[in-house]
Protein backbone atom coordinates (compact mmCIF):
# COMPACT_ATOMS: atom_id res chain seq x y z
CA UNK A 1 0.00 0.00 0.00
CA UNK A 2 0.92 3.41 -0.58
CA UNK A 3 -0.49 6.92 -0.27
CA UNK A 4 -0.29 10.64 -0.18
CA UNK A 5 -0.75 12.49 2.63
CA UNK A 6 -0.74 16.09 4.31
CA UNK A 7 -1.49 17.11 7.90
CA UNK A 8 -1.82 20.26 9.46
CA UNK A 9 -0.69 20.20 13.08
CA UNK A 10 -0.92 23.39 15.15
CA UNK A 11 -0.32 24.46 18.86
CA UNK A 12 0.22 20.20 19.38
CA UNK A 13 -3.35 19.62 17.90
CA UNK A 14 -4.09 17.86 14.62
CA UNK A 15 -6.29 20.47 13.20
CA UNK A 16 -6.81 18.61 9.81
CA UNK A 17 -5.54 15.62 7.10
CA UNK A 18 -6.19 14.08 3.75
CA UNK A 19 -4.48 11.00 2.54
CA UNK A 20 -5.09 9.82 -0.86
CA UNK A 21 -4.27 6.07 -1.57
CA UNK A 22 -4.37 6.56 -5.72
CA UNK A 23 -4.36 2.85 -6.90
CA UNK A 24 -7.73 2.29 -4.95
CA UNK A 25 -9.26 5.99 -5.51
CA UNK A 26 -10.02 6.12 -1.99
CA UNK A 27 -9.49 10.21 -0.23
CA UNK A 28 -9.55 10.40 3.29
CA UNK A 29 -10.22 13.69 5.35
CA UNK A 30 -10.55 14.87 8.79
CA UNK A 31 -11.34 18.27 9.68
CA UNK A 32 -10.87 19.06 14.08
CA UNK A 33 -15.03 19.43 15.18
CA UNK A 34 -16.26 18.67 11.46
CA UNK A 35 -15.54 14.82 11.06
CA UNK A 36 -13.78 12.68 8.72
CA UNK A 37 -14.47 11.36 5.44
CA UNK A 38 -14.11 8.78 2.81
CA UNK A 39 -15.24 9.70 -0.24
CA UNK A 40 -17.46 11.54 1.18
CA UNK A 41 -18.65 8.57 3.73
CA UNK A 42 -18.86 9.71 7.09
CA UNK A 43 -16.04 7.31 9.02
CA UNK A 44 -16.91 5.97 12.69
CA UNK A 45 -15.24 3.95 14.19
CA UNK A 46 -17.21 0.90 16.37
CA UNK A 47 -16.00 0.28 19.78
CA UNK A 48 -15.98 -2.99 21.92
CA UNK A 49 -13.85 -4.91 25.07
CA UNK A 50 -12.51 -7.63 23.39
CA UNK A 51 -10.97 -9.43 20.19
CA UNK A 52 -12.45 -11.01 17.84
CA UNK A 53 -10.77 -14.07 15.48
CA UNK A 54 -11.84 -12.60 12.30
CA UNK A 55 -10.54 -9.01 13.63
CA UNK A 56 -7.60 -7.77 11.82
CA UNK A 57 -5.17 -5.60 13.56
CA UNK A 58 -2.13 -4.03 11.75
CA UNK A 59 1.21 -4.42 13.11
CA UNK A 60 3.88 -2.39 12.38
CA UNK A 61 6.94 -4.59 11.60
CA UNK A 62 9.11 -2.35 14.56
CA UNK A 63 6.43 -3.75 16.52
CA UNK A 64 5.86 -6.92 15.53
CA UNK A 65 9.79 -7.69 16.53
CA UNK A 66 9.20 -6.73 19.95
CA UNK A 67 5.39 -7.22 21.06
CA UNK A 68 3.77 -10.76 22.50
CA UNK A 69 1.62 -10.07 19.52
CA UNK A 70 0.44 -14.29 19.94
CA UNK A 71 -1.69 -12.67 22.76
CA UNK A 72 -3.65 -11.36 19.95
CA UNK A 73 -6.79 -13.13 19.17
CA UNK A 74 -7.53 -12.57 15.69
CA UNK A 75 -5.43 -11.38 12.15
CA UNK A 76 -1.87 -9.65 11.89
CA UNK A 77 -1.64 -7.92 9.16
CA UNK A 78 1.32 -5.32 8.01
CA UNK A 79 0.56 -2.77 4.75
CA UNK A 80 3.33 -1.34 4.54
CA UNK A 81 2.07 2.94 5.33
CA UNK A 82 0.80 3.86 8.83
CA UNK A 83 -0.87 6.27 7.27
CA UNK A 84 -3.12 3.70 5.26
CA UNK A 85 -3.17 1.25 7.99
CA UNK A 86 -4.66 4.22 10.62
CA UNK A 87 -6.80 5.73 8.00
CA UNK A 88 -8.57 2.09 7.71
CA UNK A 89 -8.54 1.99 11.62
CA UNK A 90 -10.80 4.88 10.77
CA UNK A 91 -13.10 3.35 8.56
CA UNK A 92 -13.30 0.06 10.63
CA UNK A 93 -11.75 -1.98 8.49
CA UNK A 94 -9.03 -2.59 10.72
CA UNK A 95 -9.58 -2.67 14.34
CA UNK A 96 -6.59 -1.13 15.64
CA UNK A 97 -3.28 -0.61 14.65
CA UNK A 98 0.07 -0.64 16.91
CA UNK A 99 3.32 0.77 15.86
CA UNK A 100 7.19 1.81 16.69
CA UNK A 101 9.21 4.60 15.94
CA UNK A 102 6.64 5.68 13.29
CA UNK A 103 7.77 9.17 12.04
CA UNK A 104 5.11 12.19 12.39
CA UNK A 105 5.79 13.04 8.46
CA UNK A 106 3.95 9.28 8.36
CA UNK A 107 1.66 10.13 10.59
CA UNK A 108 0.26 13.82 10.82
CA UNK A 109 -2.37 13.38 8.58
CA UNK A 110 -3.92 10.25 9.75
CA UNK A 111 -4.09 11.81 13.27
CA UNK A 112 -7.23 13.70 12.81
CA UNK A 113 -8.96 11.57 10.56
CA UNK A 114 -8.53 8.97 13.75
CA UNK A 115 -9.71 11.19 16.05
CA UNK A 116 -12.47 12.65 14.25
CA UNK A 117 -13.75 9.22 13.21
CA UNK A 118 -13.67 8.39 17.32
CA UNK A 119 -10.34 6.46 18.20
CA UNK A 120 -7.23 6.97 20.97
CA UNK A 121 -3.51 7.10 20.13
CA UNK A 122 -2.13 6.47 23.04
CA UNK A 123 1.25 4.51 24.25
CA UNK A 124 0.87 0.63 25.15
CA UNK A 125 1.31 1.62 28.62
CA UNK A 126 -1.50 3.86 28.96
CA UNK A 127 0.56 7.38 28.39
CA UNK A 128 -1.71 9.52 25.92
CA UNK A 129 1.21 10.47 22.56
CA UNK A 130 1.77 13.83 23.29
CA UNK A 131 1.94 15.91 19.68
CA UNK A 132 3.94 18.79 20.80
CA UNK A 133 7.01 16.12 22.12
CA UNK A 134 6.34 14.30 18.57
CA UNK A 135 7.21 16.71 17.02
CA UNK A 136 10.22 17.37 18.49
CA UNK A 137 11.17 13.96 18.49
CA UNK A 138 10.14 13.23 15.22
CA UNK A 139 9.03 9.42 15.67
CA UNK A 140 7.18 7.78 18.19
CA UNK A 141 9.74 6.56 20.87
CA UNK A 142 7.67 3.40 22.72
CA UNK A 143 4.77 1.09 21.41
CA UNK A 144 1.37 2.82 20.71
CA UNK A 145 -1.76 1.59 19.70
CA UNK A 146 -4.52 3.60 17.86
CA UNK A 147 -7.97 2.33 18.18
CA UNK A 148 -11.37 3.06 19.68
CA UNK A 149 -10.97 3.56 23.23
CA UNK A 150 -12.24 0.44 25.20
CA UNK A 151 -10.76 -1.91 22.53
CA UNK A 152 -7.55 0.36 22.72
CA UNK A 153 -7.70 -0.40 26.65
CA UNK A 154 -7.96 -4.22 26.31
CA UNK A 155 -4.90 -4.35 23.98
CA UNK A 156 -3.09 -2.53 26.49
CA UNK A 157 -3.96 -4.91 29.44
CA UNK A 158 -2.93 -8.14 26.71
CA UNK A 159 0.41 -6.95 25.26
CA UNK A 160 3.92 -6.28 26.30
CA UNK A 161 7.28 -5.83 25.08
CA UNK A 162 9.25 -8.82 24.86
CA UNK A 163 12.90 -7.22 23.23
Amino acid sequence: QWCVSVGLIHEGVSQMGAVYLPVLDELYWGVRGQGSFCNGIRLSTVDRDSLHVEDTICVTSNAAKSLNIEAINGRIRCFGSIATELCYTARGNITATLGLKEGIVDIAAALCICSEAGCVFEYLDGEPVNVVELLDTTRTYKHFVYGPPRLVKHLQTILHVTA
